[in-house]
Protein backbone atom coordinates (compact mmCIF):
# COMPACT_ATOMS: atom_id res chain seq x y z
CA UNK A 1 0.00 0.00 0.00
CA UNK A 2 1.33 3.67 -1.08
CA UNK A 3 1.29 6.63 1.23
CA UNK A 4 -1.05 7.80 -0.99
CA UNK A 5 -3.57 5.35 -0.20
CA UNK A 6 -2.72 5.19 3.74
CA UNK A 7 -3.17 9.32 3.46
CA UNK A 8 -6.38 8.80 1.72
CA UNK A 9 -7.68 6.56 4.79
CA UNK A 10 -7.09 8.96 6.87
CA UNK A 11 -8.89 11.53 5.65
CA UNK A 12 -11.53 9.10 6.03
CA UNK A 13 -10.99 8.56 9.51
CA UNK A 14 -10.62 12.07 10.25
CA UNK A 15 -13.75 12.94 8.49
CA UNK A 16 -15.56 10.23 10.31
CA UNK A 17 -13.49 11.20 13.62
CA UNK A 18 -13.15 14.84 13.44
CA UNK A 19 -12.35 15.16 17.25
CA UNK A 20 -9.44 13.06 16.78
CA UNK A 21 -5.64 14.80 16.59
CA UNK A 22 -3.96 12.90 13.99
CA UNK A 23 -0.07 13.01 14.49
CA UNK A 24 2.52 11.98 11.93
CA UNK A 25 3.57 9.20 14.25
CA UNK A 26 0.16 7.55 14.12
CA UNK A 27 0.32 7.84 10.56
CA UNK A 28 3.63 6.02 10.74
CA UNK A 29 2.29 3.24 12.85
CA UNK A 30 -0.65 2.42 11.45
CA UNK A 31 1.32 2.33 7.72
CA UNK A 32 3.48 -0.10 9.77
CA UNK A 33 0.93 -2.51 10.27
CA UNK A 34 -1.30 -2.05 6.98
CA UNK A 35 1.99 -2.44 4.86
CA UNK A 36 1.34 -6.19 3.86
CA UNK A 37 -2.60 -6.17 3.30
CA UNK A 38 -4.36 -4.63 0.39
CA UNK A 39 -5.65 -1.21 0.48
CA UNK A 40 -8.96 -2.74 -0.18
CA UNK A 41 -8.94 -4.53 2.48
CA UNK A 42 -7.71 -1.96 4.76
CA UNK A 43 -10.15 0.61 3.51
CA UNK A 44 -13.18 -1.77 3.84
CA UNK A 45 -11.95 -2.31 7.07
CA UNK A 46 -11.83 1.27 8.18
CA UNK A 47 -15.37 1.65 6.47
CA UNK A 48 -16.95 -1.26 9.00
CA UNK A 49 -15.32 0.43 12.06
CA UNK A 50 -16.81 3.75 11.25
CA UNK A 51 -19.65 2.03 10.46
CA UNK A 52 -19.79 -0.48 13.89
CA UNK A 53 -17.99 2.03 16.29
CA UNK A 54 -18.31 6.07 17.68
CA UNK A 55 -14.63 5.43 18.55
CA UNK A 56 -11.34 5.88 16.76
CA UNK A 57 -10.02 2.56 15.86
CA UNK A 58 -6.76 1.00 17.03
CA UNK A 59 -4.40 -1.34 14.95
CA UNK A 60 -6.14 -4.20 16.91
CA UNK A 61 -9.43 -3.18 15.64
CA UNK A 62 -8.75 -2.85 12.02
CA UNK A 63 -6.38 -5.98 12.12
CA UNK A 64 -9.63 -8.11 13.38
CA UNK A 65 -11.76 -6.76 10.40
CA UNK A 66 -9.00 -7.19 8.10
CA UNK A 67 -8.13 -10.73 9.30
CA UNK A 68 -12.43 -12.02 9.77
CA UNK A 69 -12.30 -15.49 8.92
CA UNK A 70 -15.07 -16.20 6.52
CA UNK A 71 -14.99 -19.42 7.20
CA UNK A 72 -13.03 -21.19 3.98
CA UNK A 73 -10.44 -22.96 5.85
CA UNK A 74 -6.49 -23.66 3.64
CA UNK A 75 -6.62 -27.24 4.77
CA UNK A 76 -10.14 -28.00 3.53
CA UNK A 77 -9.62 -25.79 0.50
CA UNK A 78 -6.51 -27.92 -0.31
CA UNK A 79 -8.70 -31.29 0.11
CA UNK A 80 -10.91 -29.76 -2.57
CA UNK A 81 -8.07 -28.98 -4.35
CA UNK A 82 -7.01 -32.63 -4.10
CA UNK A 83 -10.58 -34.37 -4.54
CA UNK A 84 -10.96 -32.38 -8.30
CA UNK A 85 -7.72 -33.64 -9.62
CA UNK A 86 -8.50 -37.46 -8.24
CA UNK A 87 -11.91 -36.83 -9.91
CA UNK A 88 -12.14 -34.24 -12.59
CA UNK A 89 -8.37 -34.79 -14.04
CA UNK A 90 -6.39 -32.47 -16.23
CA UNK A 91 -9.12 -32.69 -19.18
CA UNK A 92 -12.00 -32.19 -17.03
CA UNK A 93 -13.93 -28.72 -15.55
CA UNK A 94 -13.61 -28.59 -11.67
CA UNK A 95 -16.46 -26.63 -9.50
CA UNK A 96 -14.82 -25.05 -7.08
CA UNK A 97 -17.15 -24.27 -3.82
CA UNK A 98 -15.35 -21.21 -3.15
CA UNK A 99 -14.54 -18.49 -5.24
CA UNK A 100 -11.10 -17.90 -3.01
CA UNK A 101 -10.26 -21.57 -4.47
CA UNK A 102 -10.66 -20.98 -7.97
CA UNK A 103 -8.73 -17.83 -8.18
CA UNK A 104 -5.59 -19.51 -6.57
CA UNK A 105 -6.11 -22.84 -8.66
CA UNK A 106 -6.18 -20.42 -11.61
CA UNK A 107 -2.83 -18.81 -10.90
CA UNK A 108 -1.20 -21.83 -10.21
CA UNK A 109 -2.98 -23.53 -12.91
CA UNK A 110 -5.14 -26.43 -13.43
CA UNK A 111 -3.02 -28.33 -15.46
CA UNK A 112 0.23 -27.55 -13.45
CA UNK A 113 -1.66 -29.19 -10.06
CA UNK A 114 -3.22 -32.22 -12.15
CA UNK A 115 0.31 -32.86 -13.79
CA UNK A 116 2.93 -32.33 -10.62
CA UNK A 117 4.78 -34.72 -8.62
CA UNK A 118 5.43 -32.94 -6.17
CA UNK A 119 2.14 -31.89 -4.05
CA UNK A 120 3.98 -30.73 -0.91
CA UNK A 121 5.26 -28.32 -2.93
CA UNK A 122 2.13 -27.68 -4.76
CA UNK A 123 0.55 -27.04 -1.26
CA UNK A 124 2.93 -24.08 -0.01
CA UNK A 125 2.06 -22.57 -3.22
CA UNK A 126 -1.42 -23.11 -3.03
CA UNK A 127 -1.66 -21.87 0.48
CA UNK A 128 0.00 -18.29 -0.11
CA UNK A 129 -2.26 -18.00 -3.24
CA UNK A 130 -4.81 -19.38 -1.24
CA UNK A 131 -4.44 -16.70 1.56
CA UNK A 132 -4.17 -13.65 -0.94
CA UNK A 133 -7.35 -14.78 -3.11
CA UNK A 134 -9.08 -14.98 0.27
CA UNK A 135 -7.86 -11.18 1.01
CA UNK A 136 -9.45 -10.17 -2.15
CA UNK A 137 -12.25 -12.10 -2.02
CA UNK A 138 -13.20 -10.61 1.44
CA UNK A 139 -12.00 -6.58 0.81
CA UNK A 140 -14.59 -7.58 -2.12
CA UNK A 141 -17.43 -8.72 0.32
CA UNK A 142 -16.73 -5.86 2.82
CA UNK A 143 -17.25 -3.00 -0.32
CA UNK A 144 -20.12 -4.71 -1.59
CA UNK A 145 -21.73 -4.26 1.80
CA UNK A 146 -21.31 -1.04 1.71
CA UNK A 147 -24.77 1.18 0.95
CA UNK A 148 -23.96 2.59 -2.71
CA UNK A 149 -24.56 6.47 -1.53
CA UNK A 150 -21.35 5.85 0.15
CA UNK A 151 -19.43 4.08 -2.11
CA UNK A 152 -19.84 6.46 -4.63
CA UNK A 153 -18.88 9.07 -2.23
CA UNK A 154 -15.93 7.16 -1.71
CA UNK A 155 -15.07 7.06 -5.23
CA UNK A 156 -15.93 10.62 -5.78
CA UNK A 157 -13.14 11.37 -2.92
CA UNK A 158 -10.41 9.38 -4.94
CA UNK A 159 -10.47 6.42 -2.26
CA UNK A 160 -11.55 4.24 -5.86
CA UNK A 161 -13.32 0.97 -5.26
CA UNK A 162 -12.57 -2.42 -4.51
CA UNK A 163 -11.78 -3.18 -8.20
CA UNK A 164 -9.42 -0.23 -9.12
CA UNK A 165 -7.62 -1.78 -6.01
CA UNK A 166 -6.69 -4.95 -6.45
CA UNK A 167 -9.79 -6.91 -5.29
CA UNK A 168 -11.28 -9.33 -8.11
Amino acid sequence: MTRQDSLALFAILAAAYPREPLTEAQIALYEAYWADYPFAAVRAAVLRHIAQSPWFPRVSDLLALICADDGIDVDRAWAVVRQQIRAVGVYGHPEWPHPAIAAAVEALGWDTLCLSTNPEADRAHFLRFFEVAQRRYRAQQQWDELPVRLRQALSALGTGDASTTGAP
